[in-house]
This record gives structure tokens, sequence and C-alpha cells, in this order.
């Protein structure tokens, strides 16, 4: 079998699950065996480098979630009660510790921290609506705070709810490479969907990433589970935000600058870029769809939320003709193998 770089290059943990079969012992062996055959100072490919870098995570993803799925995490209350947590996935934030959980997910914020986990709580548990037509239409893509708890080391829990066909977009991405252009599609108009509740409710959410959404591919579902600890009210001074968002908009990092609800779309487009694996959009994926579509995803945001979302559908149905549902054949066991 011919492993080029290009090959190697392109593997997603999901290609290396079935490229290497057998127990832990035959899998570690095959990685050290390619590894030893890409290690820089042997091979004189000039991209020999990134080779063995992305090997090692591919071996790390690969090994690891064997390991996530034989322990549990137990996190003690501050008054002595154990939660026990079986991890997926654990992933590092920019405000602590995601756990994801076949039925939750689980952020952690250290002591320093622990000020945005009760300001996250509080404002998932006081979302509003206008009426009980909206709230039906919007729960589905809004976390729901199952508990929240003081921990005795001085840290603070935040669980919420998952659905068990749900996957954290960030593993999607790292098990299956990037999203196929039609279900990119729907995962935006579900990003802007919410937008546009955010922008009713007066809101910024400030960190629209992968790692902070679910999506359901049987469904065609997304739901904003994590990071509204940095929500904000719009046209204030945020208290925080995370480093992805302030590379993105370094504006924002400015002592007196106000946030408005652009700043919510500008990650819509990142993530969707991202997720068709073209972080900068010159890489080729964004340029190839319609000019409708490549030029909304490269472009700026409109000035509010229901004229982005119109235009973004507009902007579709001009690309691709009439929306229709198309099969996403990707499932939560494929990505999460213990769950």
């Amino acid at each position: 079998m011919s492993m080029t770089a290009r090959k190697i290059l392109g593997m997603t943990r999901r290609d290396a699950q079935s490229m290497f079969p057998g127990d832990e012992k035959q899998k570690r062996k095959a990685f050290a065996k390619l590894l030893s055959r890409w290690h820089p100072d042997v091979c004189a490919d000039p991209r020999a480098a990134d080779v063995f870098a992305h090997i090692v995570e591919l071996r790390d993803q690969v090994l690891d979630s064997k390991r996530k799925a034989e322990f549990q995490r137990v996190l003690t209350t501050a008054d002595g009660r154990r939660l026990r947590i079986s991890p997926l996935n654990i992933l590092s934030v920019d405000q602590g510790e995601v756990i994801v959980n076949k039925n939750t997910i689980s952020t952690i914020f250290p002591g320093r921290y622990r000020e945005l986990g009760r300001r996250e709580a509080a404002l998932i548990r006081g979302f509003s609506f206008a009426d009980e037509k909206m709230k039906d239409q919007m729960e589905p893509f809004l976390p729901r705070v199952i508990r929240s708890e003081e921990l005795e080391n001085g840290d603070l829990v935040v669980i919420v709810r998952k659905g068990p066909r749900e996957i954290l977009l960030s593993d999607l991405l790292a098990s299956e490479g990037k999203m196929p252009e039609v279900h990119a599609a729907w995962l935006c108009s579900g990003l802007m969907n919410i937008c546009a509740w955010l922008e009713y409710a007066g809101l910024v959410h400030g960190a629209i990433a992968p790692e902070n959404i679910l999506i359901d591919p049987e469904r065609h579902r997304v739901r904003l589970a994590a990071g509204w600890a940095f929500a904000t009210t719009v046209g204030e001074r945020p208290l925080a935000l995370p480093a992805r968002t302030l590379s993105l908009l370094p504006r924002l990092a400015l002592k007196h600058e106000p946030i408005d609800t652009r700043c919510d779309r500008e990650l819509v487009r990142k993530t969707l870029r991202e997720s068709l694996a073209d972080p900068t959009g010159t890489n080729g994926a964004v340029f190839a769809l319609p000019t409708t579509i490549s030029a909304w995803i490269n472009g700026s945001p409109a000035k509010t939320a229901i004229d982005d979302y119109a235009r973004w559908q507009f902007a579709l149905e001009n690309g691709w003709g009439r929306r229709k549902f198309v099969e996403y054949l990707v499932e939560a066991a494929d990505v999460y193998p213990a769950a």
C-alpha cells in the first residue's frame, strides 16, 4: 500500500482506525513503523515534518478514544457529593475544560474563572422568548442546564444536555475531515437562525466555534451548546472573549470597544470556512462554491441578523436551487467509538 505524504496528510481519525485494525498493541506497532519511516531525520521528503506530526496526532486520537472509555471522571462537589462522568472526549478551551458525554456536555471552570461559569448558568436559565411559539421553535437550538455545582477544589462545573445522536462539531471535523458542502449549508442556516434569536434577545454570544456547537446529522439540527460564559449585552464592552474571537476581531480587545451582533455573524462565517477545511476562505474550497455562496461566506455581515440570514438564503437558492434533504451518513458511534 502506497502511503504518500498527500494521502497521510488527508487522513482522518476514522481513516486511521480502519487502516490500522487489530488490538491496541497492533495499532501502536503499525503507527511506530509509519513514524520511523517519516521521521524528518531519515526522510528526505520536504513535507516529512508535517507528515510526522500528523501521524502522531492520528495515533493519539485513535489510541486515546479507547483509554477515555475505560475510566470515569469523578468530580466532588463542595458539599461532598460525587458526580461521575464517562468521557467520550475531553477538550481544553479558553474558559477551562469541556467533557463530552453521551447525554451531557460538562464545562469545568477553574477557580479563577468561576464567575464566568456562574454567568453562563444564569444566562442559559434566563433565556427569554417573545411567546410560546418562539420558545418551542428555539429551544432545540439552545442549551438547557441540567445542573451547576461548586466543586471542593474551588472549580465550578456547568452541565448541559446533549442528545445521544448529537456530535460536537470539532470532534466531527477531527474524525471525518471537512463537512460535505451540502451539509455545511444547513449548519450555517442553523447558526444564522440562532444569530437572529440572539439579536432579538439583545445578546452577542461571542464564542461561536466548532468546540461549542453540537450537530445532529440525522435531523440536520444545530445546537449552540457551550461558550455562553462570554455572552455580552449588545452595545456593552465584553468582560472576556476567547482568543479565537480576538484573533478574528482584534478591535474588540480595545478598552472601550463595544460589541454588536456582527461579531457572531463573523464567527459563523469563520466556522463555516473551518467546516469546509478552508479557514481563511482562500485555499480553494470556498471559491469552488457557487459565486453567490462564496461571496456571502467571504463577505462582510449585513447590519442586522435578519437581513444577513435572508441574504444567505438567497445565496443558497441562487447557487443550488430549491432546498432539499440529503442524508448525512455519519453517526455519533462513528465519531465516538466508545459511545
